[in-house]
């Protein structure tokens, strides 16, 4: 797998982020976003990984 270690502009982490549900469970999430988001919304991707939010992939995407 190849990673990237430059980026356009400044990302932004949110460490923990709860999605609400429409049964009213909450998923928790990290967000990675430019730091410009705020002012320029951009597209998400969501992956989905059960009981993963901490594991080795996650780790590796921090960097």
């Amino acid at each position: 797998m190849k990673g990237v270690e430059e980026f356009p502009e400044t990302v932004r982490t949110i460490e923990n982020l709860w999605i609400p549900m429409r049964d009213g469970v909450h998923l928790a999430a990290r967000l990675w976003l430019p730091a410009s988001a705020d002012d320029h919304p951009v597209p998400a991707i969501i992956e989905y990984m059960p009981y993963r939010k901490r594991d080795l992939p996650a780790c590796a995407m921090s960097r």
